[in-house]
């Protein structure tokens, strides 16, 4: 059965402000704020982002705890500080469940997952998870940290217990996501989501 999009202004209305959602979040909040500050766009980016001129509203399912969120949510912060038309809703996956069963209904289960909208609430694009680049370089990891997958396919375990396994290993990939971005993921990022926002950036 075809799930009908639940976006519309009480929706809109529901969703957290970055700074809302920074000052909610109960894990790696100094490591988003960090990140914020860290990144940089180029001149290039800078400028194709601030044309734009139709309202673009960004409608986000995030999670505290996702590192794919703490790479390309930023990327959204400077995005609405440069463009004057768009912006920027967050809403937690556990806390939107007619929300996420709407986008993982599209193709979209991978989070952070950004559904731009009109200012009428008309569906622009989506984009979800990470730049594609960004896979191979994940399943390398993995094959270089075959621990990390079988810590989480343990059922046994309890969830602190799963958790304080994975703590040092998703410190390690964030260390390690971070400087694959900075190397050039960011830019893939940027290219992605402006081929989505196509026709919404003057192109001169």
């Amino acid at each position: 059965m075809e799930i009908v999009s639940p976006v519309n202004e009480k929706l809109w209305r529901a969703g957290l402000t970055l700074e809302e959602y920074l000052e909610s979040m109960t894990e790696n909040r100094s490591r988003m704020r960090r990140r914020m500050q860290w990144i940089r766009m180029t001149p290039y980016e800078r400028a194709l982002f601030a044309r734009m001129e139709r309202p673009v509203r960004a409608l986000v399912l995030a999670e505290d705890d996702c590192l794919d969120c703490l790479m390309n949510i930023p990327l959204l912060a400077h995005i609405q500080v440069l463009a004057e038309p768009f912006e920027v809703r967050l809403f937690r996956r556990s806390q939107q469940l007619l929300l996420s069963a709407y986008l993982d209904s599209r193709g979209a289960d991978e989070l952070p997952v950004f559904l731009f909208v009109d200012g009428d609430f008309h569906e622009i694009g989506l984009w979800s998870g990470r730049p594609r680049t960004a896979d191979a370089r994940l399943a390398d990891w993995r094959k270089q940290n075959p621990e990390y997958d079988a810590i989480q396919a343990r059922d046994d375990l309890p969830a602190e217990e799963k958790q304080a396994l994975l703590g040092p290993l998703k410190a390690r990939l964030l260390e390690e996501m971070e400087d694959w971005y900075d190397l050039g993921l960011q830019l893939d990022a940027s290219r992605e989501l402006r081929e989505v926002l196509k026709g919404w950036i003057p192109e001169s």
